[in-house]
C-alpha cells in the first residue's frame, strides 16, 4: 500500500487598491505570491504548509514575508514540537542578522504552519495569522493569536475594556509576537499544537485578511476538505462578498487514503488582475 497523500489548494493575492501583496504562501518548497492553484503531495516524507503576513505599518512589509518563507525551506523538517521550536528560534536570528538593505530593518511578519506526515502534524504559530480544523460542520481554532484582544479574552478583561475605552477596537487587534528584523531579536511567544492526522477534515491556514471577515460558522460551512479545490473557490468568494480589505492568503489541505495522481499540481501563475 502507498503513502497516504496530502491534498491541498491555495491562494494569495493583494487586497482591492493595494500596490503590493504583503502575504505570502509555502507548499512544501514552492514560495508563492499573487498565486491560485492546488494539488497533492505524497507524505513518505515531512511537508510544510505555511502563510506570512508582512505586518502593516513595519518597513519592507512584502518583503517581510517572503524573507521568513524563504528561511523557512529547508528548516521546518518534523512534525515534533522541540524541534519544530528549536527551528523558529533559528529562523528569527537568522532573519535579524540577514538584512542587507537598511530601510527595511524592523520589518515583522506573522507565520502560521503545519508540518505533516502520514501520522500526525504539528501546527505552529506566531503572530494572529490562524490555523483551524474544520470538521462536522465545526471550525476549531487551533492557534492561539498573539494579540492585545486575545489577553483581554484570556483575562475575562474584554467587555471591561469596552466599556472604559470605546475606542479598544481600533488597537484590539495589535499584536505582541511576530518575526522582526532586528539585531538581537527573539520570538517572545510561539504557539505549537499537536494534531493527530485525522480521515475526514481539512486544515485551513490562513492571514488575517480572510478571518477577519469571514467568521467561524461561514469556515465551517464552506470548507471541509473533500475538494480543497472547491473549498478556495467558495472561500474566495465570500471573502468577496464581504468585501475584504487587506491581503487574503489561505491553504486548505486534507490527507485522505492515497489517491492514483500523486505529486500532481495545478496552478494560476499570476492573480493581479483579479
Amino acid at each position: 500500500m502507498g503513502h497516504p497523500v496530502l491534498r491541498y489548494a491555495a491562494l494569495t493575492r493583494r487586497a482591492p487598491g493595494k500596490r503590493r501583496n504583503e502575504d505570502a504562501l509555502l507548499v512544501d518548497r514552492a514560495l508563492r505570491v499573487a498565486w491560485r492553484g492546488g494539488g497533492t503531495l505524497s507524505l513518505d516524507r515531512p511537508r510544510v504548509l505555511a502563510v506570512a503576513d508582512g505586518v502593516g505599518g513595519s518597513p519592507c512589509g512584502h518583503r517581510a514575508s517572503r524573507t521568513l518563507l524563504g528561511l523557512a525551506r529547508g528548516r521546518l523538517r518534523e512534525p515534533d514540537p522541540t524541534a519544530l521550536a528549536h527551528a523558529l528560534e533559528e529562523m528569527q536570528a537568522q532573519y535579524s542578522r540577514g538584512i542587507d538593505n537598511p530601510s527595511c530593518r524592523g520589518m515583522a511578519t506573522t507565520l502560521v504552519g503545519a508540518v505533516v506526515t502520514a501520522g500526525r502534524a504539528c501546527i505552529f504559530n506566531v503572530g494572529d495569522s490562524r490555523a483551524y480544523w474544520l470538521a462536522g460542520g465545526q471550525a476549531t481554532q487551533l492557534s492561539r493569536d498573539h494579540s492585545l484582544l486575545q489577553k483581554l479574552l484570556d483575562a475575562g478583561q474584554a467587555q471591561h475594556a469596552l466599556l472604559a475605552r470605546p475606542d479598544i477596537g481600533a488597537i484590539a487587534n495589535t499584536i505582541y509576537s511576530a518575526f522582526v528584523a532586528r539585531p538581537g531579536e527573539c520570538l517572545p511567544a510561539i504557539q505549537l499544537v499537536p494534531l493527530p492526522a485525522a480521515p475526514a477534515g481539512a486544515l485551513l491556514l490562513c492571514s488575517d485578511g480572510l478571518s477577519s471577515v469571514v467568521g467561524d460558522d461561514d469556515l465551517a460551512t464552506l470548507a471541509n476538505g473533500e475538494d480543497p479545490a472547491a473549498d478556495v473557490e467558495r472561500l474566495y468568494r465570500r471573502a468577496r462578498e464581504c468585501g475584504f480589505y487587506d491581503d487574503l492568503t489561505f491553504i486548505v489541505a486534507s490527507w485522505p487514503e492515497p489517491p492514483e495522481d500523486a505529486g500532481r499540481t495545478w496552478g494560476d501563475k499570476d492573480l493581479e488582475a483579479l
